[in-house]
């Protein structure tokens, strides 16, 4: 079994600005792979993305996929090699506020 993926870092809020106007630049690597999570018992999708030239996984939130649908399109292929902007903000989840990270 190939294990290379699962040596992959995800994105998490600490290593994206928290700045709007100074955004982290992120290029898509791959049309994403959905995946199952078993911490919120639905499928999720993960993308590879790059950030200053290290690879990480990015498992955008439902409204982050309608800004990616919004301002790339709805097909994933045509996100490869694309450069998104990503910010991390505080954002209420199930009602607790949480750092998380957001497409702009």
């Amino acid at each position: 079994m190939d294990m290379s993926g699962y040596a992959e870092e995800y994105i998490n809020p600490e290593i994206i600005s928290s700045d709007s106007n100074n955004p982290t630049t992120a290029r898509i690597l791959d049309s994403g792979q959905e995946v199952e999570s078993l911490r919120f018992n639905k499928k999720q999708v993960v993308f590879s993305v790059e950030i200053l030239g290290r690879k990480y996984k990015y498992r955008p939130s439902k409204t982050s996929v309608r800004v990616l649908n919004k301002q790339l399109g709805a097909e994933s292929t045509a996100w490869v090699g694309k450069v998104i902007k990503l910010v991390s903000v505080i954002q209420s989840i199930s009602g607790v506020p949480k750092k998380t990270v957001m497409v702009v």
